[in-house]
């Protein structure tokens, strides 16, 4: 008998019997009534999780053969039918300080004995922590295909060890953020975010948020802004299954998980979508805000001395020309025009402009003309080294996302159709953009070769 299945043997009797791991719907194994409790804390679930990171089994197996006892606060419910046989907990009930963690037990109707905002308290002993498909559960192990995985703990173990305290329930404040990108983090796995700015990606042709009639659990994708989609789980035996889907665009309050490396986010109930603003076209431009600064001088090429007064020592391609009056209501701008015979830089400039950003989240310059091939964009690192922006074809407002297409790519091409064009590039995410160092370089304008250009630039700005 090798040495984890000695352990998983003494962890069962433990527990007082074995179970089989199930995913019928069924209520044959609801928990009994039980007492509150008033445990003593012994371990935070950051520890639990470095104990699981640090395991060398298996799976990072951990299994708990010493008292210990754990405590959070729960954030998902079964009550709807969405989840099943789980709970979510995290450590606090507004700043959770690290990702949450899952507690399977083999019984339904669990939000009796643990409503969301509870504080719950677990007795480690004869349990077992580890990662299961990139989650980390904490349970009983089972046997699949030959691998010791964590799986539902039997509900009378979950009686002496899953205990609500005898605390009021707090409500939950989850976290905010913007953007799915900002959403799926390994931080946030079991923890409670709400995403703004999002909307169901195909309502009309998915129509209702599950498969009510097949009972199977079907994926429905969100999409924000930016374009980026990220799949929301429906069981077919959640009460709101055969509802339609929203049509508008809102916010949404997830249980954010992963599934192997792809992350899927859960609804306790319809509570926790408001779709109540009009639909967007994803992959737009925001335009820039008050916040916005020039990042260096001559940024707004009102003045040329400043603009060639911020070059690095590259300085500008013959194909950069100063084009007074031609700018944004009769401003100045940059005039590329021509063509090179081969690909590369047109301009770089230094940030000569103190007090910018030092974790800026977009940067915008306004295109007006004609291209045919596109823009490819360097902004650098304080290292030297560089994002790469390729801005693509062009002829609306446009959100450009890093490494779109590939390094130095000029795909596609440009006409505004003698409009102005703010073209915004998404910094989110991305760290260590040189806005201090004046000795260093900024940003760098390349074009494809053997194309034509006819493009005036103005009001590059960064927030």
């Amino acid at each position: 008998m090798n040495k984890f299945n000695k352990i998983s043997l003494v962890l069962a009797l433990t527990g007082g019997l074995f179970f089989t791991q199930s995913c019928v719907q069924d209520d044959e194994y609801s928990i009994p009534p039980m007492d509150c409790t008033g445990l003593t804390t012994t371990m935070s679930i950051p520890q639990l999780i470095e104990d699981v990171q640090s395991s060398t089994e298996p799976n990072n197996l951990r299994p708990y053969l010493e008292n210990a006892v754990i405590e959070g606060y729960v954030i998902s419910s079964d009550e709807t039918g969405n989840f099943f046989k789980t709970i979510s907990i995290q450590d606090h009930p507004t700043n959770p300080t690290t990702n949450g963690i899952q507690i399977e037990i083999d019984a339904n109707s669990l939000y009796t004995q643990y409503p969301i905002g509870s504080k719950i308290q677990i007795e480690l002993k004869g349990l077992v922590a580890g990662y299961d498909r990139g989650v980390i559960k904490l349970g009983t192990t089972y046997v699949q295909n030959d691998e010791t995985r964590v799986g539902r703990m039997p509900s009378a173990l979950a009686t002496t060890n899953v205990k609500k305290t005898c605390e009021s329930v707090e409500p939950l404040a989850p976290k905010v953020v913007n953007t799915i990108a900002e959403a799926l983090k390994p931080e946030n796995i079991n923890t409670l975010v709400t995403i703004k700015n999002v909307q169901f990606a195909n309502p009309t042709e998915d129509v209702t948020y599950g498969d009510a009639v097949g009972l199977t659990t079907v994926n429905r994708q969100l999409i924000d802004r930016k374009g980026k989609v990220v799949d929301l789980r429906n069981s077919g035996y959640a009460t709101f299954a055969g509802e339609n889907l929203p049509t508008k665009s809102g916010e949404i309050t997830v249980v954010v998980s992963i599934y192997n490396s792809s992350y899927q986010l859960y609804i306790r109930d319809l509570n926790d979508v408001k779709f109540d603003q009009d639909r967007f076209e994803p992959g737009q431009a925001e335009l820039p805000t008050s916040a916005a600064k020039f990042p260096f001088l001559g940024a707004d090429f009102n003045n040329w001395a400043d603009f060639l007064a911020s070059a690095n020592n590259f300085a500008y391609d013959p194909m950069v020309k100063e084009a007074a009056g031609q700018g944004i209501n009769g401003s100045g701008a940059l005039l590329i025009d021509g063509q090179r015979s081969a690909n590369g830089f047109v301009f770089t400039t230094r940030p000569t402009v103190t007090d910018l950003p030092a974790n800026p989240t977009k940067l915008h310059f306004w295109v007006k003309g004609t291209a045919a091939k596109s823009l490819n964009i360097y902004l650098y690192k304080n290292d030297g080294t560089n994002y790469s922006f390729n801005v693509g074809s062009l002829t609306d407002n446009k959100l450009v996302t890093e490494n779109n297409g590939g390094n130095n790519s000029y795909t596609g091409t440009i006409n505004t159709n003698g409009e102005w064009k703010v073209v915004q590039l998404d910094l989110e995410g991305l760290t260590d953009i040189n806005t201090s160092n004046i000795n260093g370089n900024f940003i760098a304008f390349r074009v494809g070769n053997n194309a034509n250009y006819n493009l005036l630039v103005d009001n590059i700005t960064i927030e």
